[in-house]
């Protein structure tokens, strides 16, 4: 338990319409193959930061400030990735991959985030959140915790959209179906959003557009 009175909050990169609708229809699909899972309700989004805050107003503000300073950044989806017994959720959890230069440009903004809103955290609250965890983490991933209030930081984060996160039990019937296929998609994030989490459930709770990018050809 934490010993005050704190919010997790995270904030997204947010894709674009036409890449939004294909992330749907994946989750649409893993729920025909295999029922609810984790994730499957969550909208399309790109997870950059997340930690402990006393409310909202703080990590609205210093996302508002930024937001000017940031660029739409254009992400090339190259097929699937698979977290397996993945740290967070202990599932296997099904994203799709972006190219290197699409996460080289997704971790050079999350460093502006982070350099913004990681000062702002309660550091305690932030790093109990993680600890029934904890024993999942690399050690370089509890430092990252301990500095930045979030395990996946620089090279250790691992840009992606999720589909789901689905339990060992599910996860041949799923993973037969849609890894035989590759998605191959260009387009660009539209926006940033912060989010309120709720029981794991996230809540919009203020969201700012991103100035459009150029899609090369």
């Amino acid at each position: 338990m934490t010993s005050r009175a704190t919010t997790p909050f995270f904030l997204s990169f947010d894709p674009e319409p036409a890449i939004e609708s294909l992330v749907r229809r994946y989750k649409r699909r893993v729920r025909q193959l295999v029922g609810d899972q984790l994730y499957l309700s969550d909208p399309p989004h790109m997870t950059c930061y997340l930690a402990h805050f006393a409310d909202s107003k703080p990590v609205i503000a210093a996302a508002a400030k930024l937001i000017d300073e940031l660029s739409a950044p254009e992400i090339n989806i190259v097929g699937w990735h698979t977290f397996e017994a993945d740290q967070l959720t202990g599932n296997n959890t099904l994203v799709l991959n972006f190219d290197e230069s699409t996460q080289t440009r997704l971790r050079f903004l999350q460093s502006q985030l982070i350099d913004a809103l990681s000062p702002l955290r309660d550091r305690t609250a932030t790093r109990e959140h993680f600890v029934p965890r904890w024993g999942a983490l690399s050690v370089e991933q509890r430092c990252s915790v301990d500095e930045y209030g979030f395990p996946f930081t620089g090279n250790g984060w691992h840009p992606h959209l999720t589909v789901a996160s689905i339990r060992p039990a599910d996860w041949r019937r799923a993973s037969d179906e849609l890894l035989a296929e590759s998605p191959q998609v260009t387009g660009c994030c539209r926006g940033l959003t912060v989010y309120r989490l709720e029981r794991l459930e996230p809540v919009a709770v203020a969201a700012f557009a991103l100035p459009c990018c150029e899609v090369t050809a």
